[in-house]
């Protein structure tokens, strides 16, 4: 007799084909409910896209009546307008009175307030409401009319490129208020606007002093400015011209104290310069204090020594160096020129010069 050997052909259990099937309705199931889901979606879609077209319907009826030519049939397609609105810029990093638009199509806009879909007629929006002034961008305005105002006043010339020199000053006193105010300081303060970049920071670091050497020179009468350009070391007037403002490296000094009543004296470093543009004013040194007053009469741009020694050449007196009495800037327009012909201003015209600037101060 043959031995016969029977081989073990192993197949699959009971547990793993149950397993295999439980995975498969598994993963059918969850397609089933993902295309229901897609498939409700396109529903929900379609219907807000119809209410849409209804609500526009009802639109163009009210405002151009049952005219064919500009109502859309509901569920067909239809021309989707779009309005540019004005975003507002806050950051201080960028030029006053830029813009930026925002198309915004008017089947969205209506899209995403449904909750008000009723029978009565939509409402148009005033141009108010579709772009509200900012708290800060009605103080830019409102410092700029007033700067503005103040150069037709005093026929100042505009150079090329620096017309727009208002709404630029408004922007830095703007965002130098705001930025003392979220120091939490109480006392004088100096910062530094660059009218290239927007950015404003405190002066020197702490804000506590500032000196100026670049603008309108208001401390010798080296007026004469082509000779004075050929004489190496003579004390030449800057021209805050297109070139200035749009300098990185050039700042504009914006002296900000808050007093016990709660008032601001804000006092931009400028001026009206000889040629009647607009200018900063070169300085001495000021320092942050406010104990110690400084007569506008009797004014030393050096710093006058008071009582234990301490010098006035404070902020009061920077206000009162580059400010007339009614703290307006002050306008050098005035002075006949004509003697300032040499490329460097003797001492007898330094005195004429600082006597008239001297006397513009206490004036108004």
């Amino acid at each position: 007799m043959k031995r016969i050997y029977l081989e073990s052909k192993r197949g699959f259990s009971l547990v793993e084909i149950v397993c295999t099937v439980a995975i498969i309705l598994i993963l059918c199931s969850v397609t089933v409910v993902g295309v229901t889901d897609h498939i409700n979606n396109t529903k929900k879609a379609a219907a807000i896209v119809n209410l849409n077209y209804r609500k526009l319907d009802q639109i163009d009826n009210e405002v151009f009546g049952d005219d064919e030519g500009h109502s859309a049939a509901a569920g067909s397609p239809a021309d989707t307008g779009t309005a540019d609105v004005t975003a507002d810029t806050a950051n201080s990093g960028n030029k006053i009175s830029t813009e930026r638009q925002v198309s915004k199509t008017m089947s969205g806009g209506i899209a995403n307030n449904l909750s008000d879909a009723a029978d009565t007629p939509a409402q148009a929006e005033t141009p108010e409401e579709q772009n509200p002034e900012s708290p800060r961008d009605a103080a830019i305005k409102s410092c700029a009319d007033t700067l503005s105002n103040y150069a037709k006043q005093h026929n100042v010339a505009f150079l090329p490129g620096t017309e727009n020199f208002p709404e630029l000053l408004a922007q830095g006193e703007v965002d130098a208020k705001a930025l003392y105010d979220a120091g939490g300081y109480t006392g004088a303060r100096y910062f530094t606007y660059c009218p290239a970049t927007g950015n404003v920071a405190l002066a020197n670091g702490e804000g506590k002093w500032m000196e100026c050497r670049d603008g309108q020179n208001m401390i010798k009468a080296s007026l004469d400015e082509a000779g004075a350009a050929a004489t190496p070391g003579c004390n030449v007037r800057t021209i805050m011209d297109s070139d200035f403002l749009n300098n990185p490296n050039k700042v504009i000094y914006i002296g900000i104290n808050k007093t016990s009543d709660g008032t601001y004296q804000i006092v931009p470093n400028v001026c009206v310069d000889v040629n009647g543009n607009f200018n900063t004013v070169i300085t001495h040194r000021f320092d942050s204090g406010t104990g110690w007053a400084s007569s506008r009469d009797t004014f030393d741009a050096v710093g006058l020594i008071g009582d234990n020694g301490k010098k006035t050449a404070n902020f009061n007196a920077y206000v009162n160096y580059v400010t007339n009495r009614s703290g307006e800037m002050i306008d050098t327009t005035g002075l006949d020129m004509s003697q300032f012909t040499t490329r460097r201003s003797t001492d007898a015209q330094n005195k004429i010069w600082q006597a008239y600037i001297q006397d513009l101060r206490t004036k108004y």
